[in-house]
């Protein structure tokens, strides 16, 4: 009874018909956190606690456009976005590592708490509004290991009463599609949001001057990048007053694909991945409440989620023949909890977060092995109102396995995060900031205890990251511009790094120390209403206290782009350049080549019969550019693609 009882509202809303409530999509999609207490205003960039900064990348993006997560994330000023040899798209923010970034869905974690990572390229964005990613010295209501900052997905949801649909359909080569659907609907108090999504593609294209020695036909699709997805959200949302809500979304995505092997490994000398796999599933359960009061106001988030995958480890690049297999199953459950309590001077913020987490491995072989670990959070944070703002917080951050299987055992760890920072309203055009702080990045389950198919020796002293951060920065405005800048460092101890070992394995180990310096600069133009031009740049100095410099992590980044509106046509035009990132390579490293990347865009749109519909093109890297982030893995080359979508 219960089942039908929740069901009934879903499925009213979305099939009740309310013609007066056709509006373009902009204005349908609401803007709104759940779960952290981070307040998004109007700009793209606002201060969060610490004089740290909020930015916000909505995903109104074109039927053609960005198909997952990572593709957006690329558009965030200092985020480096590449595929690792495990065929994970990871994100990277102002050089920070990919474990040191919180990923969460509507306030949930999304990160597989085993390997502390995302795939962001298996997580489409038909069902998302926003991606909000914090930088410098975010809130201690992240929790624990934000050492990097944080990325939160929105999903999307209905801000006035009526239904809305969204259908999409795009392809193009070499060899993709995809098709979409989204419908939103607010009634009373009730409002709810179901979206489904499925693609494919045959594979990535090579660009023509990529140095490919290994595991690689010659004018053929990238070696093994072939992929399929599917995916679906459902959220429903009972509102009885303006200050009171709760929600539950429920997220499933299933894929199977290839990874990429590397290559510019010998097959005949070096363990090379030709990895597959057949089965990845990731759901997740979300409940977001919120209730406020004269007094105080209480955030809450409750989740539980699982997680399957199978790697298939090949002995051929022909992938004809299994020589290992991996089985992984992964569940967790957790609480975030926020209560504010204002004061005539600002609000005092308490925060909490909690997770258990298990992990079950089958490894070809071996015997079938359980991990399981807790992480938790306690902390307190104030934060003052005016002209100038005054922020400061604390928090005691821990994790301790659990159940090592046949491993030996490690930890637990524990440590204080600190944080404080102003910020100064110099007037309504200019707001200066400084923040500071102390973070821990505990080591995940997977680095104490993974062999990753036998490809890792264990180091069960591995210990946390730690890092003092602080940053000053600036923003701007003059009329049709805006602009910041940011200058920011970060000392960081025990920095975990891969290093490799006499028998061919690799082996994380804590090298010491590393220091990072570097300046963000973006600005934005608005020239002559229908132009918009957007520059963001990024150059970052890092070196271990050997002074060698950190692997994968790029120098510089940069990304220009300019937007043209008129009347219904819309065209784009963007390049992103990389450049400064060292890899490691069998005997020594490299420095890898710079490179430039060209896309560009042509959007229409028409509307008839009460029904919006609108076209596009899209060709990314247009000049077939070489950029290789990793030593052996060149990103993608030259692709095209066109889409529709109605909206109705």
């Amino acid at each position: 009874m219960r089942r039908a009882w929740v069901g009934w509202p879903l499925a009213a809303l979305l099939c009740a018909a309310a013609p007066q409530a056709q509006v373009i999509p902009d204005s349908l999609w609401q803007q709104e956190l759940e779960g952290i207490g981070v307040r998004p205003g109007a700009v793209n960039t606002v201060p969060a606690v610490g004089g740290a900064s909020v930015r916000q990348v909505p995903l109104s993006g074109t039927p053609a456009g960005p198909q997952s997560v990572a593709e957006v994330a690329r558009q965030v000023p200092s985020a480096h976005v590449q595929t690792n040899s495990r065929g994970e798209a990871l994100v990277y923010l102002r050089g920070s590592g990919e474990r040191q970034l919180v990923v969460t869905l509507d306030g949930a974690p999304l990160t597989i708490s085993w390997d502390r990572r995302a795939d962001l390229g298996l997580i489409p964005t038909g069902a998302l509004d926003r991606i909000v990613v914090a930088t410098g010295t975010p809130s201690v209501a992240w929790g624990p290991n934000a050492l990097g900052g944080a990325v939160d997905l929105v999903s999307r949801r209905a801000s006035g009463e009526g239904t809305l649909t969204e259908a999409s359909l795009a392809g193009g080569v070499p060899g993709t599609g995809r098709a979409s659907a989204v419908r939103v609907a607010r009634g009373g108090p009730w409002s709810a949001t179901l979206a489904v999504e499925a693609g494919a593609r045959a594979g990535d294209a090579v660009a023509t001057g990529a140095s490919l020695p290994f595991s690689q036909e010659p004018g053929a699709l990238r070696t093994n990048t072939d992929r399929a997805l599917g995916s679906g959200l459902a959220r429903l949302e009972w509102a009885p007053e303006a200050s009171q809500s709760v929600a539950l979304t429920l997220f499933h995505a299933s894929a199977q694909k290839g990874v990429a092997p590397e290559g510019h490994l010998d097959p005949a000398t070096e363990s090379v991945r030709y990895w597959r796999l057949p089965r990845w599933r990731q759901s997740l359960a979300v409940l977001n409440a919120r209730a406020d009061a004269r007094l105080w106001r209480v955030r809450g988030t409750a989740w539980a989620g699982a997680f399957a995958q199978t790697i298939r480890q090949f002995d051929r690049a022909d992938y004809q023949t299994v020589g290992a297999e991996q089985r992984d199953a992964d569940a967790s459950g957790g609480l975030r909890a926020l209560a504010e309590f204002p004061r005539a001077w600002g609000v005092i913020r308490a925060t909490t977060f909690g997770e258990i987490a298990e992990h079950v491995q089958t490894e070809t072989g071996e015997p079938r092995e359980r991990f399981r670990h807790a992480t938790g959070s306690v902390g307190l944070e104030v934060e003052t109102e005016g002209r100038v703002r005054f922020a400061a917080g604390t928090a005691l951050d821990g994790m301790a396995p659990l159940a090592t299987g046949a491993r030996p055992e490690a930890g637990p760890f524990g440590d204080l995060a600190l944080h404080a920072g102003a910020v100064w309203d110099v007037a309504p055009e200019a707001r200066l900031r400084i923040g500071g702080g102390r973070k821990t990045r505990f080591p995940s389950m997977r680095e104490l205890f993974g062999g990753a198919l036998g490809r890792f020796a264990l180091n069960p002293d591995l210990r946390p990251e730690q890092a003092w951060l602080a940053e000053v920065g600036a923003d701007l405005t003059s009329g049709p511009l805006t602009g910041s800048l940011v200058a920011f460092v970060r000392d960081v101890s025990g920095t975990i790094e891969q290093v490799s070992l006499a028998d061919g394995r690799h082996q994380r180990q804590n090298l010491g120390g590393s220091t990072a310096f570097g300046v963000e600069a973006t600005a934005d133009w608005r020239a002559f209403g229908a132009v918009r031009i957007e520059a963001a740049l990024t150059l970052v100095r890092q070196r271990t206290d050997a002074g060698e410099r950190l692997t994968e992590r790029p120098g510089a980044l940069g990304r220009v782009g300019v937007d043209v509106a008129r009347g219904l046509w819309r065209g784009r035009a963007w390049a992103d350049g990389v450049g400064g990132v060292v890899s490691p390579v069998p005997g020594g490293r490299i420095d890898l080549p710079g490179a430039v990347v060209l896309s560009a865009e042509l959007a229409r749109q028409w509307s008839a019969g009460g029904a919006l519909l609108e076209t596009s093109v899209r060709v990314d890297n247009l000049a077939d550019a070489v950029l290789v982030p990793q030593a052996g893995l060149p990103a993608p080359g030259r692709s095209a693609s066109a889409g529709v979508r109605v909206l109705f």
